[in-house]
């Protein structure tokens, strides 16, 4: 079975607030306790607006934590799922007729410069990146010792 990680970040600070381990295709059930993390640490009326790509646990999750917190989409996900789809369609970039490869290829443009500009941004502000992955890299044992605990049960 696959694991998958959900971040929360502060924009502003760009710092990781929290984040779930979870199955590769996680419920909403299973964001809940995430989002509920995350607004017992800020004053009511504090978050006052979530960004996230699509998926619709997350979208769920946020619905039933932050009822009254404004939700919309990251562009920089739409851009990656138009692109996606683009190719589910198509079957291959060779295949996507001109007008449109023309879409295709400004969306994966702007897809590689965001990511581009965002990663220098994070390797600089995070000198020792790798302390950051053996930290995740333990807490995700530690969620699959207490999966495979608990079913032993």
């Amino acid at each position: 079975m696959r694991y998958k990680s959900v971040y929360v970040v502060a924009t502003e600070e760009k710092v990781i607030l929290d984040f779930e381990v979870t199955d590769r295709l996680p419920t909403i059930e299973a964001l809940m306790p995430l989002f509920i993390r995350i607004k017992n640490r800020f004053p009511e009326g504090k978050i006052q607006k979530i960004v996230s790509d699509e998926d619709k646990a997350i979208i769920g999750a946020v619905k039933r934590v932050f009822p009254e917190v404004a939700h919309s989409f990251c562009v920089f996900h739409q851009l990656k799922n138009v692109s996606k789809r683009y190719y589910e369609e198509f079957n291959s970039i060779e295949e996507i007729p001109d007008n449109d490869r023309v879409v295709y290829n400004e969306i994966c443009q702007l897809i590689r410069s965001d990511t581009a500009s965002v990663l220098l941004h994070i390797f600089k502000r995070y000198e020792n990146l790798t302390l950051i992955w053996n930290f995740q890299k333990r807490l995700i044992k530690r969620f699959l010792m207490q999966k495979r605990f608990s079913r032993r049960m």
